[in-house]
């Protein structure tokens, strides 16, 4: 799990998994979030437009299924 500390401005969901490498594109990022691999709070996110919020906490699920 990763939590966000230092955001600033809000931030798109794949582009932040990507730069954290937590998934190796921004594309692959898209994809994981339409599967329900990612979670922000705990909670599935599954519109690839989210945006993110400081001191939210993202976490992959890298189980296939």
């Amino acid at each position: 799990m990763t939590k966000i500390k230092n955001l600033k401005t809000k931030q798109d969901i794949a582009k932040f998994v990507a730069e954290n490498r937590l998934a190796i594109s921004c594309s692959e990022a898209r994809r994981m979030i339409v599967c329900g691999k990612i979670k922000v709070n705990g909670k599935v996110v599954d519109d690839i437009s989210h945006q993110l919020n400081n001191g939210d906490e993202v976490e992959v699920s890298t189980k296939k299924r």
